[in-house]
């Protein structure tokens, strides 16, 4: 398993009984020398928090290491930001490609979903596409493949729906096809409808 950052939080009433609450969830990426980190900068309500103090802003933290047969030693002193975002932009889902040279990044910013390629060597961006763009949707990677992408959309109102992408020859992904909507069954394998 090469994810090992949980959560934590604090939460606080306010006057009329409500709990406004930050959860430090954060998740995380490990590569053979690095520990690529993030976590949610979203209140419970949605709102985004105060991330101003944290040097080189929010985005995606890299912490290097070493290992040995006994130890893993990591390099707090170079910890870093090494993919800062800006204007609003949120990460909720951060996966590795199976040859460990490519992140993937899911994003959020106003009712739009992306999904970013970041090169896992030289922290650039390769490529950025929108995954989709209906307000109060989310959307998953749920399965990297070799040569394809399973994502799926949680729509609020109606069934759900599943969107495969493929490599599109320049370092990023492009829509291959998408179910119109799926269900679960008692047995929790995928049915069309």
């Amino acid at each position: 398993e090469n994810k090992n950052i949980t959560h934590t939080g604090t939460a606080t009433a306010t006057e009329d009984g409500i709990y406004e609450g930050f959860s430090l969830y954060g998740d995380s990426v490990v590569t053979d020398k690095e520990c690529f980190i993030f976590f949610d900068d979203r209140t419970e309500h949605g709102e985004r928090a105060d991330t101003s103090e944290i040097p080189g802003g929010y985005g995606i933290y890299c912490l290097p290491y070493s290992s040995s047969d006994t130890y893993v030693t990591f390099d707090t002193k170079k910890l870093k930001n090494i993919f800062p975002l800006k204007d609003g932009e949120s990460i909720y889902q951060l996966e590795l490609s199976a040859d460990k040279k490519a992140l993937y990044m899911m994003s959020q910013k106003s009712s739009k979903n992306y999904l970013t390629v970041i090169d896992a060597e030289t922290y650039k961006e390769k490529s950025k596409v929108i995954i989709s763009d209906e307000k109060d949707q989310s959307s998953h990677i749920e399965y990297i493949g070799e040569d394809f992408m399973v994502i799926t959309h949680n729509h609020p109102n109606r069934d759900s729906s599943i969107s495969v992408y493929t490599p599109d020859g320049k370092g990023g992904f492009k829509e291959n096809f998408t179910t119109m909507q799926y269900v679960y069954d008692n047995n929790s394998t995928i049915t069309d409808e």
